[in-house]
């Protein structure tokens, strides 16, 4: 929330975010929401609906990977049989916690997409060279 004012193209951004959250509920997709340090940063913004029964991650590094997430993404994949490593990447900031979360996926083996409108960062040239620095990674 406290980033909304500061982001290029926010209301892309949330627009997006939100079709994806919608999609993941349809299709049955998992779906992993974390929030950069949230007493200081606050929360996701409002109108990006997570389902009730969403768990938020609270985190400190700027990947969303931390040591909670990655559990609780092998216990997903254990109890629903899935083999598949395929990651839908979405948020803010582009050229930090997005470019490290998709860093961390590649080197984990995962096949990385990252949704061009659902990602920003408050600079366009930041937003624009992640996704070159994503592109080369692989994703």
């Amino acid at each position: 929330e406290r980033f909304r004012p500061l982001i290029h193209r926010m209301p892309a951004v949330v627009h997006t975010a939100s079709v994806m959250v919608r999609a993941s509920k349809e299709l049955g997709l998992p779906l992993f929401v974390t929030e950069q340090y949230p007493k200081a940063l606050g929360h996701t913004v409002k109108e990006i609906e997570l389902p009730k029964e969403q768990r938020v991650y609270e985190k400190k590094l700027f990947s969303m990977m931390t040591d909670e997430v990655r559990g609780d993404i092998a216990k997903n994949s254990a109890i629903d049989g899935s083999q598949d490593r395929s990651a839908v990447v979405f948020g803010i900031e582009a050229h930090v916690c997005v470019l490290q979360t998709v860093k961390d996926l590649i080197n984990d083996k995962w096949d990385v997409y990252v949704v061009v409108d659902g990602v920003s960062s408050q600079r366009e040239t930041d937003r624009s060279v992640a996704f070159k620095n994503m592109e080369q990674m692989g994703a």
